[in-house]
């Protein structure tokens, strides 16, 4: 067995132990409820004569012959203790046993503050319940947002599963390479890598914060006991807990715990949302482009801009020669220099602007096998001077000097190649025997033709594609801005939409949150936001998306079907409650059979999906 599949048994088993101690909510079972006491009679066949004695009956037993007064008052309710009764020591049976019965119970209610399961530690605290009844005291406000809340949960848990689910059909398409590994399968910051310490320390303990205590306002809504409080530390917090009373969460209504339920994810979800308009609107809101130039997204390999080391995609391209760049018009531009001749090129890069000697030329990006470019030998990376005599200063140009001539026509085709022992390019005149557009692709390009191309018959043929300087794609910081601004509705159509909000939510997976140094250097806030430093309001940007992205996986997670998730006892009762409707006359222990069942079916399939993640791109 492989070393990762260990570690995620290993994993997933820890994580469901944990969830299950952390929230103590067990398959519900009837509490047996306190009945009222009263005097017994013996029964008649009990063994027991009876004989009547001064003030009292006096009991034998016929088996030892031991004589002993039966009062009926020691069995009835329970009666104060007289003073006499405390000096010599005589407390009735009956009275013993419900004293030893309450320390008992109050032996087994106070736990240790502290308590270790291995590296684990979980911290319990009975301070905060005053905090949680002043809370508690809007009812009515909480009981409509306990409402609220098994809405929100029920879509969310629909939409989770069939996320869930529709990812689990493709894992056997995703490459090995960029399947999952196992410090990825929990949101921990300092295991996972897309999720940075300080900023998921911090949003991961908000997160928990609020989830546990909407479970405990909630709780005290709902008149229900909360026990205690804390939270679990592995080094760094994973976890926060209320602990209600087991019993009478058990036996309360299935309405009032399923909001007990229902609160901790909402909470984080709609915590989310607020997080994420404010960091979208306030703060991207005020950001602007410090330079309206295009970033370089990529250059061609062996290229003038790959040997100056320009890599990065979020390098901005200035001015060429003094003069603005704009790469839509590079094709037709007016004054480009020859081949073979220098260029500055000026760009703007993690704050700072650099001038580049570059050599100037129109590169081949492509040549096509087979075709007359390839057969005269003409390569990949070098630079083409003239056709025919015709200088090539850019994209446009090879057009233009193909302008006149006939397939089948010999060109004069002068070429620099590149000799990296003396760092220079070096000329070369090749003859090169034009071809039939329409003919060349018939022969080797079938599927890239077709009758309706006639146009392109008796239409002259070399077979190269260009760019100028190794230039092969561009983009805008404008755009990338205005994603973070409104996803949603900075969209053309829902497929753009559902695109443009998965790369806002995965920009930890992009390594683009926390936004740092080359990213923000290319904005600036102006507004209100101007007069903070800049370095704070990226700060408050930053803590703000994670405290965002961390509530929303906590609480999306948390609405999973599964036990021991909220979701999963929220599936369980409202699976439950279901029953009731559609089958009103189903015997009470056959409905909680096949609840039971259920549950533990939509458990295991959830496991299971999770777990194909890893699997299935392996396999």
């Amino acid at each position: 067995m492989d070393e990762w599949i260990i570690w995620l048994l290993i994993t997933l088993v820890s994580y469901f132990t944990i969830e299950y101690f952390l929230y103590k909510k067990y398959t519900p079972q009837k509490t047996p409820q306190p009945q009222e006491s009263r005097a017994v009679e013996p029964e008649p066949d009990a063994g027991l004569e009876f004989e009547p004695g001064s003030g009292a009956d006096l009991v034998t037993d016929p088996e030892t012959g031991f004589k002993s007064e039966f009062r009926p008052e020691l069995v009835s309710e329970p009666r104060p203790i007289s003073e006499s009764e405390l000096e010599a020591g005589i407390i009735p049976e009956l009275e013993m046993a419900e004293a030893s019965r309450a320390e008992d119970s109050s032996l087994e209610e106070e736990k240790p503050p502290l308590t270790f399961w291995g590296p684990i530690i979980m911290m319990r605290t009975q301070r905060g319940q005053k905090l949680l009844d002043r809370m508690a005291r809007r009812e009515r406000l909480w009981r409509a947002y306990g409402s609220l809340a098994l809405g929100v949960c029920a879509v969310s848990m629909v939409l989770m599963f069939y996320l869930l689910a529709w990812v689990t059909t493709k894992a056997t398409e995703i490459p090995a390479s960029a399947a999952p590994t196992p410090d990825q399968i929990l949101i921990i910051p300092g295991i996972n890598p897309f999720v940075p310490l300080w900023y998921g320390l911090l949003s991961l303990s908000v997160a928990l914060i609020i989830h546990e205590l909407s479970h405990g306002v909630m709780t005290r809504v709902g008149k229900l006991k909360v026990k205690a409080m804390g939270m679990i530390f592995c080094v760094f917090p994973i976890g926060a807990f209320v602990e209600p009373d087991e019993g009478e969460l058990n036996n309360a209504p299935k309405r009032v715990r399923m909001k007990v339920y229902a609160v901790g994810p909402t909470a984080n979800i709609l915590f989310a949302i607020l997080c994420a308009l404010m960091f979208s609107v306030v703060f991207m809101g005020s950001a602007v482009t410090v330079n309206d130039a295009y970033l370089l997204n990529g250059v061609m390999e062996d290229s003038e801009l790959d040997r100056a080391e320009l890599h990065d995609i979020w390098i901005q391209v200035i001015e060429l020669n003094g003069e603005p760049f704009d790469p839509t018009t590079l094709l037709y531009m007016e004054g480009l220099p020859a081949a073979n001749q220098t260029v500055t090129l000026r760009t703007f890069y993690e704050g700072e602007y650099q001038d580049l000697q570059l050599t100037s030329g129109v590169m081949l990006s492509m040549v096509w096998e087979n075709s007359p470019a390839d057969l005269a030998g003409m390569k990949q990376g070098m630079l083409l001077g003239s056709i025919n005599g015709f200088e090539i200063r850019n994209g446009s140009g090879i057009a233009t000097a193909l302008n006149g001539t006939s397939p089948g026509d010999n060109v004069t085709v002068t070429v620099f190649e590149y000799r990296p022992e003396q760092e220079m390019y070096f000329p070369s005149n090749l003859t090169v025997e034009l071809a039939d557009y329409y003919q060349y692709y018939s022969t080797n390009h079938p599927e890239l033709i077709s009758s309706d191309d006639d146009h392109l018959r008796n239409r002259s043929f070399i077979g190269i594609s260009s760019s100028y300087l190794g230039f092969s794609d561009f983009g805008h910081p404008d755009n990338f801005l205005e994603r973070l601004q409104s996803p949603l509705l900075n969209s053309k159509d829902f497929d753009g939409a559902m695109r443009n909000l998965a790369i806002y939510i995965a920009l930890p997976i992009l390594k683009l949150s926390p936004m740092e140094s080359p990213v923000s250097d290319l904005y600036e806030f102006q507004g209100p936001l101007a007069a903070l430093p800049q370095e704070a309001s990226w700060l408050t940007a930053n803590v703000l998306y994670w405290l965002f992205w961390l509530n929303l996986m906590v609480g999306l997670t948390n609405v999973l079907p599964a036990v021991p998730l909220d979701g999963g006892f929220l599936f369980r009762d409202g699976f439950d409650h279901l029953l009731c409707k559609l089958r009103p006359k189903m015997n009470e222990k056959k409905r909680e059979e096949l609840t039971g069942h259920m549950t533990g079916i939509f458990a295991l399939l959830v496991l299971f999906m999770i777990v194909w993640q890893f699997i299935g791109p392996r396999l």
